[in-house]
């Protein structure tokens, strides 16, 4: 091979820095993506970081929260004595704070990760202290019941009031 003329030199060395520079031109707006990516993606680690820190601070306070829950929330047994007994217990109380049903229907069992729900789907008529001291009475925790949905309408020119819920008892997963 023969050596390179000073003319072929100075193309060669201009070539090489036209590659240079278009490469870098091409590959800085990438590397500069790719540094913002990961800059977003070490915030969200640091932020996971502080929530798991926080959760691991509170480990005995959910130790005990757990060892209640496996205590005291019931087992369902079956789903179809489960909500009638649901039922009568959401119409007798609701009989006891003179509130009226004026419509009520089971809903399909749920199943989820943490427990299993019966829920029933009713419509209530009372005044509005009635309705409020019937739902407190049923949501204490020791019950394990929640209300789902909650619409509140007046009824009528009085202190009549119609209120349409959802309501559910919810019952530790099979083990």
């Amino acid at each position: 091979m023969r050596p390179l003329t000073p003319k072929e030199k100075r193309l060669l060395i201009l070539f090489l820095a036209l590659v240079f520079i278009v490469g870098n031109l091409i590959g800085l707006p990438w590397l500069s993506d790719q540094q913002k990516k990961l800059g977003r993606q070490l915030i969200d680690l640091r932020s996971q970081q502080e929530v798991a820190t926080s959760w691991l601070g509170e480990k005995d306070l959910w130790t005990e929260r757990k060892a209640w829950l496996d205590a005291h929330q019931p087992k369902l047994t079956s789903s179809g004595d489960a909500s009638s007994d649901f039922l009568k217990l959401l119409q007798d109380t609701a009989r006891q704070n003179k509130i009226k049903i004026v419509d009520q229907k089971l809903l399909e069992p749920e199943k989820h990760p943490g427990y299993e729900a019966i829920s029933v789907r009713m419509t209530v008529n009372g005044n509005m202290e009635a309705i409020a001291r019937w739902l407190s009475a049923i949501q204490q925790p020791d019950k394990f019941h929640a209300v789902l949905k909650f619409n509140l309408k007046r009824e009528g020119e009085g202190d009549n009031m119609r209120c349409d819920l959802d309501l559910a008892r919810w019952y530790a997963p099979p083990s």
